[in-house]
C-alpha cells in the first residue's frame, strides 16, 4: 500500500517553524475499490514574525480542502469536477494565492503539492520548495526553483556553480502572495514499483546533497518515517540555519 512519513523542525536557530505540510492517504480494499490515493504539500512562508508561518498555513489548508470537496476518484479517469486535474489544481494553487494576498499582505508562501491517484504523481508548484522521484539507481528534481540565482543562471548572466550569487538562492521571483498573476508550474509523473517521492523545503535540500537524500531514502532498513526524522537530524547538523520540512512517499511494489 500507499505509505509515508513526515517531519518539521524549525532548525537551530529560527525561533518559529515557518513550514507548513499536509499529508493525505486513502487507501481501499474491496470489489469496487478506488484507486491508492495521496495528496503531500509543503509550504515554506516568508514575511514577518508571525506572517509567513500563518501565509504557509492558509495556502496549505486552502489546497487541502480545495482538492478532497472536488476530488472524484470514480471511474477509470480520476478527475476533479470532471476537469483534467493538472487544470483544476492550477486553479486552486491561484484560489490559495488569492486568500495569502487578501487575509495576510506583505507576506508570501512557496507551495508544492503532489497528488498521487495509482501510480500517477499530479504536481502543483511555486517557489523552491522541491518535489524529487527517488528509484533505486537515480534521483530526479521534478521541480524547478523560482529563485532568482536558479532563473539568472538560466539566463545565462551567472554559472551554476558561482558561489558569489549565493546570497541569491533563497530570494524567490515568484510566490503566493507575491503578485496576483501567478504562474504556475504543473506536470504529471508515472510513479515506478518501489518508488519515492520526496517533497521538502529548501532548510533540507540546502543543506543535505541529492545523494545524501537518495541514500537515506533508499535505506531498506528504514521506514519512511524514520527516513524523514534522519534528514531533519542530518540538517540540523550541518547547521540547521532554517526551518526544515520533509515528506517521504513509498509507493507500493510491484
Amino acid at each position: 500500500m500507499l505509505s509515508f512519513g513526515q517531519a518539521t523542525d524549525r532548525g537551530t536557530i529560527r525561533t518559529i517553524n515557518q513550514d507548513a505540510i499536509c499529508s493525505v492517504v486513502a487507501v481501499s480494499r474491496s470489489a469496487d475499490a478506488c484507486l491508492d490515493f495521496g495528496l503531500f504539500i509543503v509550504a515554506d512562508g516568508v514575511g514577518g514574525h508571525h506572517q509567513g508561518e500563518n501565509a504557509s498555513a492558509l495556502a496549505v489548508n486552502t489546497v487541502q480542502a480545495e482538492i478532497l470537496r472536488q476530488l472524484n476518484l470514480s471511474g477509470s479517469a480520476p478527475a476533479l469536477f470532471g476537469l483534467p486535474i493538472l487544470k483544476i489544481l492550477d486553479q486552486i494553487v491561484k484560489m490559495s494565492n488569492a486568500a495569502v494576498l487578501k487575509s495576510i499582505p506583505d507576506s508570501g508562501t512557496t507551495l508544492t503539492a503532489v497528488l498521487i491517484i495509482g501510480d500517477e504523481a499530479h504536481i502543483a508548484h511555486v517557489g523552491d520548495t522541491r518535489a524529487y522521484l527517488i528509484t533505486q539507481d537515480s534521483i530526479e528534481q521534478l521541480t524547478e526553483d523560482h529563485t532568482l540565482r536558479h532563473q539568472l543562471s538560466k539566463l545565462g548572466h551567472i554559472a551554476p556553480e558561482d558561489m558569489r550569487a549565493e546570497h541569491l538562492k533563497s530570494v524567490l521571483h515568484r510566490g503566493l502572495g507575491m503578485s496576483d498573476d501567478l504562474d504556475v508550474n504543473t506536470l504529471i509523473r508515472r510513479l515506478p514499483p518501489g518508488a519515492q517521492i520526496l517533497v521538502c523545503s529548501d532548510g533540507l535540500w540546502g543543506n543535505v546533497s541529492d545523494d545524501e537524500l537518495r541514500e537515506i531514502v533508499r535505506n531498506p532498513s528504514l521506514s519512511p518515517q524514520e527516513a524523514c526524522n534522519k534528514l531533519v537530524a542530518l540538517a540540523n547538523e550541518r547547521g540547521g540555519s532554517d526551518n526544515i520540512s520533509v515528506i517521504v512517499v513509498q509507493m507500493p511494489p510491484a
